[in-house]
């Protein structure tokens, strides 16, 4: 026998991921992860105190333009006199009303926007999310708050507004494990929906009989007052 020819037959050496290096590559994604996160929250807060500023800014123009307006009015009803030298020329009091008449226009629209947004909110909610009524339901809201505070907590005081309602939908949507509780309140929801039979032969479908979105949409509406009662006033809590 050739000994040139004859093989190696020892089993090749398997090298072990050491145990404190798994670890430390766990803990590396972890920190990542909190990182990620902490940046996240740190960038809503500085988003809400952005929203508190400009509601703060809003209101204090409000009134400085009420001021203002008392000012003007107590000025005209004065009675003429002849004015000093010190005293304020006719064409500055006119730049002046006209400057007070825009900044009180431009108070006045931002407060209709701020309204109108207010009112459209439900149905801007219900357009984003079919199923938002059925997962932000008081009982939802109450369960989010009882069991995880520290995601409720957040939106306290915030006012209502979009970004708050979507995030509370989110956070619902994900931390409440009753899903087969969302679907019989579509199944309830969708019965009430279907006509019902008339009582009574020949009877129309007109008045207390007849289906109405009026109705449907007071319920909207009841359901939206709920849902902020049990936020708290103004907002979660």
């Amino acid at each position: 026998m050739n000994p040139e020819k004859i093989e190696d037959t020892k089993p090749a050496q398997v090298t072990a991921i050491p145990e404190n290096k798994t670890q430390e590559n766990n803990n590396q994604a972890e920190n990542a992860e909190e990182i990620n996160w902490r940046k996240f929250r740190q960038q809503r807060e500085e988003e809400r105190k952005q929203r508190e500023a400009a509601e703060i800014y809003a209101r204090q123009k409000e009134q400085e333009a009420n001021a203002l307006k008392q000012a003007m009015e107590a000025l005209v009803s004065a009675p003429a006199q002849r004015p000093r030298e010190d005293e304020e020329t006719e064409e500055q009091r006119i730049d002046k009303r006209v400057n007070d008449a825009i900044l009180k226009r431009e108070v006045e629209m931002e407060k209709k926007r701020i309204e109108n947004e207010a009112k459209a909110l439900p149905q801007t909610l219900a357009r984003s999310f079919a199923d938002f009524d059925q997962v932000c339901s008081p009982e939802n809201l109450d369960y989010l708050d009882y069991h995880y505070p520290e995601i409720s907590q957040p939106y306290r005081h915030l006012p209502d507004s979009f970004d708050k309602w979507a995030g509370i939908y989110k956070a619902c949507k994900r931390f409440i494990p009753n899903k087969d509780a969302v679907k019989d309140m579509k199944k309830a929801e969708a019965n009430l929906a279907k006509p019902q039979a008339l009582s009574k032969p020949g009877m129309s479908q007109t008045g207390d009989h007849a289906p109405s979105s009026r109705l449907d949409q007071d319920r909207k509406d009841k359901n939206w007052q709920r849902m902020q009662k049990a936020m708290g006033k103004g907002g979660i809590g």
